[in-house]
């Protein structure tokens, strides 16, 4: 199929920008099935140091599961794991800090355009790992592109409109998530409920507020009612 990504040509503004994705792994969501892979051969995190961000992928799709954030993204010292989970399939990046999370989002988000419409209806009947291993050509020839600093106008368009506000996706740290042992809906959820709380304490002060504005201005305002009634009740007694 067509990617989503059309005719290139150089915009300097990515030149200095780290976006390649050093490893990828995609893995079904019910049971954490690897699925397909792709390891970046030209990236400087190899030997050990990639056999441990490889373990450490591999954890932390244990602690995912359907019901988990559709994106979020999990620090490990120097890197980041980037996920995304659509269509019953997770899909794992590992990036440096200091790529660019939006470009992240973006290569994961093709990569479940092409594979959804490659092998979707197959996910949630195959029973063989890494049955879908050739799907790595196409990790790799995006990874490339993504990596690469040429990009279109079009493209900085596309990703500016479909993936909105990058900082509002979940973090969390990988010590907290898998040394811990905490599912990320327990992160999630305790996430939702400091921010419900943060709204009904915002609730409860101005409450208070509008209270002491009462209790400031109710005698000045009951006084002034009591002279108005009184020339008015003059008034009518005079006439």
């Amino acid at each position: 199929t067509q990617s989503t990504w059309g005719t290139e040509y150089s915009i300097s503004s990515f030149q200095t920008q780290h976006t390649a994705m050093i490893l990828t792994t995609l893995s079904r969501a019910t049971d954490g099935l690897p699925l397909a892979a792709s390891t970046d051969e030209t990236s400087s995190v190899q030997g050990a140091n990639l056999d441990t961000f490889r373990t450490q992928a591999k954890k932390i799709v244990t602690q995912l599961s359907p019901s988990s954030p559709p994106k979020l993204s999990i620090e490990s010292q120097s890197h980041v794991f980037h996920c995304l989970i659509a269509h019953n399939v997770i899909y794992l990046t590992l990036c440096e800090k200091a790529a660019s999370k939006k470009l992240a989002f973006a290569f994961l988000e093709e990569l479940d355009r092409e594979f959804t419409t490659m092998f979707g209806d197959k996910v949630s009947t195959t029973t063989k790992m890494y049955n879908f291993i050739s799907f790595d050509t196409f990790i790799n020839k995006t990874r490339k592109m993504f990596a690469s600093s040429t990009k279109t106008h079009d493209n900085l368009e596309y990703l500016n409109r479909e993936l909105g506000d990058v900082h509002r996706i979940m973090t969390a740290s990988y010590d907290s998530l898998v040394q811990r042992g905490e599912k990320l809906e327990t992160i999630s959820h305790r996430s939702s409920q400091l921010s419900a709380d943060s709204k009904k304490y915002v609730g409860i002060s101005k409450d208070l507020n509008r209270m002491a504005m009462l209790r400031k201005y109710a005698p000045v305002v009951v006084i002034v009612l009591l002279v108005v009634l009184f020339w008015l009740f003059r008034g009518w007694y005079s006439d």
